[in-house]
């Protein structure tokens, strides 16, 4: 993606922050129904993508899409959920 020392850092913390959140959201503990976990998972991905297209380039925004979409197509082939 050509970032710099500086962006890269930025843009890890951004996406490890987002995927402990999406990690933990099938916690016991929370209760979610399947529903609720896949409206929080598609929060989260807005959220983290709105984070990101506010610090990388046009093109890194759009490779970051295009190699995070693969995460997010592969969660949702997990969990039967529709593109």
């Amino acid at each position: 993606m050509n970032l710099t020392k500086e962006k890269r850092e930025a843009y890890d913390t951004i996406v490890y922050s987002h995927i402990y959140e999406m990690s933990r959201l099938n916690d016991k503990d929370k209760n979610y129904t399947i529903d609720e976990i896949h409206t929080k998972f598609d929060a989260i991905v807005d959220n983290m993508n709105s984070e990101l297209k506010a610090l990388l380039t046009n093109d890194q925004y759009i490779n970051h899409l295009e190699n995070f979409g693969q995460i997010v197509r592969s969660i949702y082939h997990k969990y039967g959920w529709e593109d």
